[in-house]
This record gives structure tokens, C-alpha cells and sequence, in this order.
């Protein structure tokens, strides 16, 4: 059995999953060509994903748990806002809306959504949706050489 060299090319299948088992993203048509153990920073993976290719075979598949300071981000406190629950588009737990907020000394529109309410306020969580998961990748070696 051959099993892939640093420097290889290498095409394969990549999904990414939630820990409930959620598929986030995958690319079952067509494979992904990297290079195994590339620190190049134009690989399609990143670092740590190419050097896991490294010593693996035609079909093998493993299961790498990305933290979330690797996928989505931290969840931040800071990127929870408290707002009027009577101002525009805060009705339900879940809408979405964009506010202004300063970042920098700069007004930038953010995106964010209401997780919860609390008496005349509600809070909108501008943090992405999955920021804080620690995520599953699937990665299966289609060909190399």
C-alpha cells in the first residue's frame, strides 16, 4: 500500500460538520486538489490539515476536530448588544437585523440576531452563528501522486 509523501498532490473530499452532526459545507462533486504537508499559505486547506494528509492512502478518511479559534471564532460578549425590543425588526427570538455599531472609532453595519429578551430590552448576538463550535472535518483521500 502506498501512503502519501510531503510535497504530494493530492486530491480529496472534505465535509464539515457540527458536533450534533449537522453537515455545514462539503464538496462531494469534485475533489480539492492540495498539496500534503504544504505550509504555503495558497494551499486550498490550511496548515494543520495538509500535514494530517501526510502518511495517509488511497480512500482513507479521517475525522479532525477543528477548535473554534480555527473555524468561526471565540463567542464574544462584546458582540451582544442591548437594544429597545420595541425598535424596527426585533419581534421574535431569532429575527435578524442590522445595526450600526462603532468598532474602532468607525460606524460599521453588523449583522445580528435576538437571543433573547429581557424586560424592554432585547439582545442581538452579532457574533456568527456558529462562532464558539468546535467543528468535525471529514477528509477522505480520493488520489495522489
Amino acid at each position: 500500500m502506498a501512503f502519501i509523501k510531503k510535497g504530494q498532490k493530492v486530491s480529496c473530499l472534505c465535509s464539515l460538520f457540527l458536533n450534533n452532526g449537522e453537515c455545514l459545507d462539503e464538496n462531494d462533486k469534485e475533489p480539492l486538489p492540495v498539496i500534503a504537508g504544504c505550509t504555503d499559505k495558497g494551499n486550498a486547506i490550511s496548515k494543520s490539515v495538509s500535514m494530517e494528509l501526510v502518511g495517509m492512502s488511497v480512500n482513507e478518511v479521517k475525522y479532525l476536530k477543528v477548535p473554534p479559534r480555527f473555524a468561526f471564532g471565540e463567542k464574544d460578549e462584546n458582540k451582544i448588544f442591548k437594544v429597545s425590543r420595541y425598535q424596527d425588526g426585533v419581534r421574535n427570538l431569532g429575527d435578524e437585523l442590522t445595526m450600526e455599531v462603532i468598532v474602532n472609532n468607525k460606524t460599521e453595519a453588523v449583522d445580528g440576531r435576538v437571543v433573547r429578551f429581557h424586560g424592554e430590552y432585547a439582545y442581538v448576538d452579532t457574533n456568527h452563528p456558529f462562532a464558539g463550535e468546535t467543528l468535525t472535518l471529514r477528509i477522505q483521500v480520493i488520489s495522489f501522486g
